[in-house]
């Protein structure tokens, strides 16, 4: 489904979603949800996020010095809802679509507390939001990532020690059995130019036209967005990495 292009944020203090009219070509609009409203949630999804420690790791080696010492971090997810957002219908064939909306916000902390002086809004936090369809054939369900924004904010605890650090990654991928009968190893690298890192900067990236939907809940199907961050903390020496995945997986391998 291919997309007319939408120009991301430019790097600096946007932190605003930018308005989005582009429509799938070959099909028109022909409702359109308020996802600010409760009843547009989507109860059971299946967007997930999780920590990519290990695979962040090896990203990590390949690029930075070993001598490089490493601190945990904590993880919180402080949101994760998925709406409708929007139907569209197959102006050929007449099919109606539904799209949909997954926000999620994430916060991370390389510090431990004790009791109630730990903050649900912490030193680092990024805000993912993933559209997608959903797409039926032959009585099975394919789903296709349109587009994503992400977006990393200083949390309340912010604390000067913390800089951003080395990597800011971004891949967003599509694989799994496919639409077309034929399993799919889709990705794309959305990662911000120079590895730049803005706090406040909305960031974007668009799904090629030419990615095939996969199955819905199929075998290894794993449709989302990666990302990868470090911050050096001053007061400690050492790094922390903020490494991240929002996506909708399927019967994973052994």
């Amino acid at each position: 489904m291919a997309f007319s292009s939408v120009a991301a944020a430019a790097p600096g203090t946007d932190s605003s979603i930018p308005l989005d009219s582009s429509v799938p070509e070959g099909y028109r609009v022909v409702k359109e949800y308020d996802t600010t409203d409760v009843s547009t949630k989507v109860d059971g999804a299946l967007v997930e996020g999780k920590s990519l420690k290990s695979e962040a790791e090896n990203i990590r080696s390949s690029i930075l010095s070993n001598n490089i010492e490493y601190e945990d971090a904590t993880y919180e997810i402080l949101e994760n809802e998925t709406h409708i957002y929007r139907e569209l219908q197959n102006i050929e064939t007449g099919d109606v679509i539904p799209q949909y909306q997954t926000v999620m916000v994430v916060a991370s902390d390389p510090y431990s507390y004790s009791g109630s002086t730990q903050s649900s809004d912490k030193t680092v936090k990024v805000t993912i939001t993933l559209y997608y369809h959903s797409v039926s054939q032959n009585s099975y369900n394919y789903i296709g990532l349109d587009k994503v924004y992400w977006r990393w904010d200083k949390g309340s605890n912010w604390t000067s020690d913390i800089l951003p650090n080395g990597i800011n990654s971004a891949k967003m991928v599509q694989i799994g059995p496919g639409i077309n009968s034929k399993a799919q190893n889709q990705s794309k690298d959305v990662s911000p130019i120079g590895g730049d890192h803005y706090f406040g900067t909305t960031y974007m990236g668009l799904a090629p036209s030419k990615w095939v939907e996969v199955l819905d809940g199929g075998l290894a199907t794993e449709m989302g967005l990666n990302l990868h961050s470090t911050y050096w903390n001053q007061a400690t020496s050492k790094v922390f990495a903020f490494d991240w995945s929002l996506s909708i997986k399927g019967v994973q391998w052994p």
